[in-house]
């Protein structure tokens, strides 16, 4: 009787690591490679993303310092700041008009 039961244990433990071994090689040479590749398509597409939306916002920057800019009254707050500029045009009220 003891031997039927250590050979049942026996087979037991092998297909335990026979599927242990299996799963880990199913693992490593399918699912990891396949998670892999999606990951990186996914980070450089992110990447791509940000990349835009960081080229838009310097852009509307920009065009945001060449429309101030070109205005006779901050060649003149540049040379000599003042208060009335600075609250007339660096408000925050002033920026949510131009988004």
């Amino acid at each position: 009787m003891k031997s039927l039961q250590s050979k049942v244990i026996l087979i037991v433990a092998g297909v335990f690591v026979l599927f242990g071994i299996v799963n880990f090689g199913i693992q490593r040479l399918i699912i990891f490679p396949s998670f892999l590749a999606l990951e990186q398509d996914e980070a450089i597409k992110d990447s791509k993303r940000i990349i835009r939306a960081i080229k838009r916002e310097v852009h509307h920057l920009d065009s945001l310092t060449h429309d101030r800019s070109s205005r006779d009254d901050t060649y003149e707050f540049v040379k000599s700041p003042s208060k009335e500029y600075t609250e007339a045009n660096l408000a925050a009220d002033a920026f949510l008009t131009i988004d």
